[in-house]
């Protein structure tokens, strides 16, 4: 079985440091005169912090702003995605902005969001698979099944194996009791010392878009990102970021994995994997692999327009279609 760190203590019991915010749906503002994708984002980055992020996309100018920066600057279109400079790019989804951006140590990977759910109500019952990182040393990466029961309830499966919750062992299944703060959610486990989280779900379409990130005073700082759990790989390709740094197109199927592009250094790269499904009490929607120029273990996953990738070291890369 696949196993990986485990979320207990590295995933489940930090608090969320505070965040900025905005407006329209619980966070960010919506689009005003112009083109439609003109706003604030909320973007969630690959550091464990938040920041607004307001892009123009008649002025062609954008701001980063919060956690000790405020960044502003122009970009151009090209190839389908927009450059600031570098690797700092971004593309565009339904109310969503993911690419890289240098937050102060180098470009890594943010998405941004506009549309969030508030309520309960916008949770009908449905299951994700969540990937995230550790920024502790060494840096950590891992992944976990979860599932809105119901929209007061978090299920999460906090084993070192990466169990369905149905399969997962009942001393690793912590329960949130979940409320809400506009779009901002606290989940709090009372059979696991009160274990909280904060998060947001991120509508794109009809995708749910499960996003955290969080530095505790004095902890490890860590991102997290969900997706729906599916039958499967549909496959296909996205570009984006890495938080190495990196701008590359990847292309999915159901049985590889490949990745071309830009390292930080400005050079050509192109790597890949052979895929295989987890085992059956495992999610379906995940895929594992071993990257062919390193042998770094690899997990795959996709959902709506994004495709998330974590490999052993605390890699991790956000594509958008």
């Amino acid at each position: 079985m696949t196993k990986w760190m485990r979320w207990v203590g590295a995933c489940v019991v930090l608090a969320l440091a505070g965040c900025g915010g905005g407006g329209d749906a619980g966070g960010g503002s919506g689009p005003g005169f112009g083109d439609p994708r003109n706003g604030t984002y909320l973007a969630y980055a690959a550091n464990g912090r938040i920041y607004d992020f307001t892009v123009n996309f008649d002025s062609g100018t954008y701001r980063m702003a919060g956690n000790g920066i405020d960044a502003q600057g122009s970009f151009t279109a090209g190839g389908g995605s927009y450059i600031i400079g570098g690797n700092a790019r971004f593309r565009t989804a339904t109310d969503l902005v993911a690419g890289g951006f240098n937050f102060g140590s180098g470009v890594t990977s943010f998405i941004a969001a506009r549309q969030f759910v508030t309520s309960a109500a916008g949770l009908t019952p449905y299951t994700f698979n969540e990937f995230g990182i550790n920024l502790g040393t060494p840096h950590t990466a891992g992944g976990a099944s979860s599932r809105f029961a119901s929209g007061s309830t978090l299920q999460t499966c906090t084993d070192a194996t990466i169990y369905t919750i149905a399969a997962c062992p009942a001393g690793s299944v912590y329960t949130y009791a979940l409320t809400f703060n506009g779009s901002d959610i606290t989940g709090v486990d009372a059979g696991h010392a009160n274990a909280t989280i904060r998060f947001r779900v991120a509508r794109s379409g009809s995708t749910l878009v499960y996003l955290r990130a969080e530095t505790p005073s004095g902890g490890v700082p860590a991102f997290r990102i969900g997706l729906p759990e599916a039958a499967g790989l549909a496959g296909g390709t996205f570009i984006g970021a890495s938080n190495v740094g990196n701008w590359a197109t990847t292309t999915l199927t159901a049985g590889s994995y490949d990745i071309a592009g830009l390292r930080a250094n400005g050079a050509n790269f192109n790597d890949g994997a052979v895929l295989s499904a987890l085992n059956a009490d495992q999610p379906a929607g995940i895929r594992s692999g071993v990257r062919s120029s390193d042998g770094v273990s690899l997990l795959v996953m996709q959902g709506g327009p994004l495709s998330v990738v974590v490999g052993a070291g605390g890699y991790l890369e956000i594509g958008l279609q």
